[in-house]
């Protein structure tokens, strides 16, 4: 029987990890932003068989923490991030205002704040109520306007995913259409109250300036239901419009509520010199009725939103000129001032145009994106960013200029992660410079492209003169005898980066959302963990550098406090958002265990761990045979205990093992009743 035993031990030591019985101890499950420089770990404490997390500090205070639940689920992160930027007064302000406002307008209002910068929302001059004016306006205006509907899908009372968007009605091709804006077109380009570089609040239509109410006015409600002396209100201009526009190019006449709002535009503005000063406030230039390019670019943005029409900024700084683009299923050129509409390639032809450098549209929070390609042949520029060791350079400002007035420049981006960031430039320009500007290093204009080419790629890889913090881990082995009690089961995914930057005109930060995020990975000793805590090399398992999912286990090779870590320590400026599931399972049987039908399942070992004796304690309910062996991990057998019939009852023998070396064994027992095999851990 002790041979059977045997063979069969040895069997089971092949393939253990089949035999063991895994049982789930304890478990988290969490989001967490990870900052530049910053991990997130969890550690298994063996004495209380849980686990532990350690999260970056949130910066968030407890009411701030009840707006982001009551918030919509997919703004929650983004939200909690804008948060973490205010101090806990600020924070308060604007955690009581999402508390306390009733649907349909809490979406609405929660994403302004996630996505106005910490400048506007502390800045003495914005007043917070306009947030609400803004919300309450979108639907009072909608309750007018036939071409647009609001659609809530859901609500803040019911809790979950829920959002707004719009859906439209254009006439194309002889048809009717309906079609349904992504909800990130509605909410940044319809919703999000600042339009470009202006302070969005209340603005005094005289002075332009700053001003509480009844004098100060807010664009969405002034433009809609104002009407100075001599001027047509825009509520009533749009009214009995059924479709959006209907597809017409270069119409303002019957094309819908876009080319009446074209009209109502070019009589409310005429072309002439500017008032100054130059203000981008719409209040403020619809009273003074003149303007000039930047003027119509302003005030159009502020016109189509309060219209519920999707509307950006497009801007050609070294060109001279600003129009705007209004989104229909894509982006569209539109300029009311000189009746385009889908008419994208009219400023080539202009003299005072020539070819375009770069184009870009800005967005409420500072952040803008380039869009020559939709005016111009272009050729590519694709710059990669490293430090003075070669290592990728996030969050680093990419200033790209060429000939031109009155400037400031061409356009501008920011690298990611991967170091890279790419632009489309204009085609026939004699030259362009970059310019580099990071904590890292900075460079001064450099040209880097002469008379560029339509359909060519261009590379920059410009090396800062700082250096980034790297991982410094190496691969750990495991003991000769390891533990196998416990293991790690996790799965990491990390779904975005979060990229910062500063727009270098209002100078407003602003972030955005990158898909995928990545981090470093390892598992390691508390030993070792300390060592990379103090930037020091270390020794660590499942080492993964830069990933963006992971599935995966672990099992703890010895009774230490293991440490899973996520860290983002070679990041300059991005931060990584995390989704971590980790479980703590325990081998309730060792290698392998039969069935027994008695109080101590077969086999009862105290203590287990030990350091020197054993007590191997059993219980008969008939007279019989009993065998009992100890094996190494190996296998190999080493002691023969029992080998004898024994009467019925409960039976004990102990195991003197302090002759051998720490690490496992394994005990095996067989009777008529019953086999089992356990594990036995020698500690020292």
């Amino acid at each position: 029987m002790c041979r059977i035993i045997k063979f069969f031990l040895v069997f089971l030591i092949a393939i253990g990890s089949l035999w063991a019985q895994w049982e789930v101890v304890d478990s988290i499950s969490f989001t967490v932003r990870i900052p530049s420089g910053g991990n997130c770990y969890i550690y298994c404490d063996y004495a209380a068989e849980s686990l532990c997390v350690v999260k970056p500090p949130s910066g968030v205070i407890q009411i701030a923490q009840d707006a982001i639940t009551y918030a919509p689920d997919w703004l929650k992160i983004e939200l909690e991030d804008n948060f973490a930027g205010l101090d806990s007064a600020y924070q308060s302000l604007y955690a009581n205002m999402i508390l306390n406002i009733q649907d349909p307008y809490v979406d609405e209002v929660a994403f302004c704040i996630a996505h106005l910068a910490p400048q506007t929302l502390t800045n003495s001059q914005f007043y917070p109520d306009v947030l609400l004016e803004n919300a309450e306006y979108l639907y009072r205006n909608d309750s007018v306007l036939e071409y647009v509907t609001i659609i809530d899908s859901g609500s803040a009372a019911t809790g979950g995913d829920y959002y707004s968007t719009t859906q439209y009605r254009v006439y194309e091709n002889g048809d009717t259409v309906e079609y349904i804006t992504p909800k990130d077109i509605y909410y940044w380009f319809i919703v999000h109250p600042k339009l470009q570089e202006e302070l969005p609040t209340y603005i005094d239509p005289v002075s332009g300036s700053p001003t509480v109410p009844p004098t100060g006015k807010f664009w969405r409600n002034y433009l809609f239901n104002h009407a100075d002396a001599g001027y047509s209100l825009l509520r009533d201009t749009l009214a009995g419009f059924r479709t959006l526009w209907n597809c017409k190019k270069d119409s303002v006449e019957t094309n819908g509520a876009l080319g009446q709002l074209s009209l109502w535009i070019m009589a409310v503005l005429p072309w002439g010199s500017p008032h100054y000063p130059r203000l981008p406030q719409p209040v403020y230039l619809y009273h003074w009725h003149t303007g000039t390019c930047s003027e119509h670019g302003w005030f159009s943005n502020g016109a189509a939103r309060t219209a519920l029409i999707p509307t950006t900024l497009t801007v050609a700084y070294r060109n001279n000129h600003k129009w705007n683009e209004f989104w229909e299923r894509t982006w569209i050129q539109w300029e009311p001032v000189n009746h385009f509409i889908n008419h994208p390639e009219t400023y080539e032809t202009w003299a005072s145009i020539g070819h375009f450098r770069g184009i870009f549209d800005w967005r409420g929070d500072g952040y803008i994106w380039t869009v020559t390609e939709r005016y111009t042949p272009v050729c590519t520029l694709k710059v990669h960013v490293s430090d003075n060791q070669g290592n990728l350079v996030d969050g680093a400002r990419i200033i790209i200029d060429g000939p031109g007035s009155p400037g400031p420049w061409a356009t501008v981006s920011w690298t990611t992660s991967s170091g890279n960031c790419q632009f489309l430039l204009g085609d026939s320009i004699s030259y362009y410079t970059g310019a580099v500007q990071s904590s890292v290093g900075n460079i001064p204009a450099t040209t880097i492209i002469t008379n560029s080419q339509a359909n060519v790629t261009y590379y920059w890889n410009p090396s800062l003169s700082g250096t980034i913090t790297q991982l410094k881990a190496k691969p750990d082995t495991l003991p000769s005898n390891p533990v196998d009690d416990y293991k790690f089961e996790y799965t990491i995914e990390v779904p975005n980066e979060i990229l910062y930057g500063t727009n270098p005109i209002d100078g407003n930060t602003f972030y955005d959302f990158l898909s995928p995020g990545n981090a470093d990975f390892f598992i390691c000793d508390s030993t070792n963990f300390a060592a990379y805590a103090a930037g020091d090399s270390f020794y660590a398992f499942q080492i993964n550098e830069d990933v963006s999912s992971l599935d995966s286990s672990f099992t703890l090779p010895a009774e230490e406090s293991w440490h899973l870590v996520l860290s983002n320590k070679d990041q300059v400026v991005d931060k990584a958002v995390a989704n971590i599931t980790v479980r703590l399972l325990k081998d309730i049987t060792g290698v392998a265990e039969g069935f027994a039908n008695n109080q101590f399942n077969g086999l009862q070992i105290t203590p287990n761990p030990a350091t020197s004796k054993v007590r191997f304690s059993y219980q008969l309910t008939e007279k019989g045979r009993v065998c009992i062996s100890v094996y190494d991990a190996q296998g190999r057998l080493l002691e023969n205990l029992i080998n004898d019939n024994k009467v019925k009852g409960t039976h004990t023998i102990v195991w003197d093992q302090k002759h051998l070396p720490a690490g496992v064994y394994f005990v095996s027992l067989t009777s008529k009743e019953f086999s089992t095999v356990k594990k036995v851990i020698k500690l020292k």
